[in-house]
């Protein structure tokens, strides 16, 4: 199996040789003590210091106990030559994953407990933080196979000491080790990857990437509180260098989105009947105008073509059931915009991925309707030819991250906005 993080920090791979010595002797004392009863008990007898029934029933006992003995002490025995022959595989893969966390957590980069490289949370420069999620994807690549390696290792023990388990003598008969559901499980099975290259968010590869970058558009590294008469603006400044700006007062709740560059790319303002603007920058374009209503009923404007969409808070619980966001305290609620009031409460390593990931589930859905809009007979569940420039607002500009948020964009369309989407403008 493929342990947790912590878990592995236990593991004394060094001592198992030592534990399969102490089994075979513990086997062989164990044997050799009821032999040793078994030839008293047949001393009885043959020195006719006890005769009868009762002795021979007491012969026949001890002699299904010496055969139960030596099937225990063969268990032990096999066991043990098991142990060594695999030790080597899994001391090693071990001691290769031990250096690699050492140099991997030497600098600006930690592990999870998961198994995820991702950067430490303190504020970088911009392409500085460009390059660290490059560097943590790069060693992500490294770490898994390794995880693998020592996986197979603890699989081929168990299995070979699970085979000698199986004893008729004994009356033991263990099912395979993937079919008994007491056996241990993988902590996490993204190291061993998927079929899908990438692309799917909620495994694998893809899911390493979610997950960076979730960390790095959705991890605070430092706050700005300013205030001009009754107005007060709070800047958040996001560990890939990106910020988002609230600001609050009488009859004022708006929040203002930028890209690592320092390029604003959505305005999000809510008017006090509580309906909510969003209005998506496109580079040399009229921006994109999403308006929701507080009884969710949501609308796009783009190059003057009016179309429904799915609410913000449809797409937080598709986000949230993709595992992005998911923990974040408001998320089931589908709440994932806070208030100036609110942000300003938090601290440096506060977890706020869900508004960004709101803003970029909102771009998916105007991309995918205004092609719907098109095709809709066509249906829209499928491939969709979503629009640059709009589902691009919200990604960090580091490749790997890049590459995620694109993955994310892609399960969004196929697995739910599409559907979602399909639902309100097919009608």
């Amino acid at each position: 199996m493929i342990p947790s993080r912590k878990t592995f920090d236990t593991w004394q791979t060094d001592s198992v040789g030592e534990a399969g010595h102490t089994l075979r002797a513990a086997g062989d004392t164990f044997e050799e003590m009821v032999s040793t009863a078994w030839y008293a008990m047949l001393a009885l007898g043959k020195n006719r210091l006890w005769t009868g029934v009762a002795q021979q029933s007491g012969e026949s006992a001890f002699t299904a106990g010496k055969d139960r003995a030596e099937a225990v002490g063969a268990i032990a025995d096999n066991s043990a030559i098991g142990i060594a022959r695999y030790l080597p595989d899994l001391v090693g893969a071990a001691a290769f994953i031990r250096k690699m966390l050492t140099i991997i957590e030497s600098g600006d980069l930690f592990v999870t407990d998961d198994w995820i490289v991702l950067p430490r949370v303190k504020r970088y420069s911009a392409p500085m933080a460009k390059t660290l999620a490059t560097v943590a994807d790069n060693f992500q690549v490294r770490l898994n196979p390794l995880l693998v390696d020592l996986s197979q290792a603890d699989l081929s023990i168990a299995v070979f000491i699970r085979d000698q388990l199986n004893s008729r003598a004994l009356g033991i008969a263990l099912p395979e080790i993937d079919a008994d559901p007491h056996a241990p499980a993988d902590f996490t099975t993204a190291p061993r990857g998927d079929n899908t290259g990438g692309t799917n968010p909620t495994v694998g590869r893809g899911y390493q990437r979610a997950r960076l970058a979730e960390h790095m558009m959705g991890t605070v590294v430092d706050t700005t509180t300013t205030a001009s008469g009754a107005t007060t603006a709070t800047t958040l400044r996001m560990l890939d260098g990106s910020r988002q700006i609230y600001t609050g007062g009488p009859g004022v709740n708006k929040t203002e989105f930028f890209d690592p560059r320092g390029v604003l790319t959505a305005t999000r303002t809510v008017a006090g009947d509580g309906t909510a603007t969003v209005t998506l920058t496109r580079p040399g374009k009229p921006p994109a105008v999403v308006t929701e209503r507080p009884d969710g009923t949501t609308e796009a404007v783009v190059d003057g073509i009016t179309f429904s969409l799915p609410s913000s808070r449809d797409y937080t619980l598709a986000l949230a059931s993709g595992g992005m966001a998911a923990t974040e305290s408001r998320v089931t609620h589908g709440l994932p915009y806070l208030t100036q009031a609110e942000v300003a409460r938090l601290k440096m390593g506060a977890k706020l991925a869900g508004p960004g990931l709101t803003l970029l589930g909102t771009a998916v859905g105007v991309a995918t309707a205004e092609d719907s809009y098109q095709r809709c007979v066509a249906g829209v569940t499928g491939a969709v030819g979503l629009t640059t420039d709009l589902t691009m607002i919200a990604a960090p500009e580091a490749a790997p991250v890049t590459a995620a948020v694109r993955a994310v964009v892609a399960g969004l369309s196929a697995a739910v906005v599409g559907n979602l989407v399909g639902q309100v403008v097919c009608k």
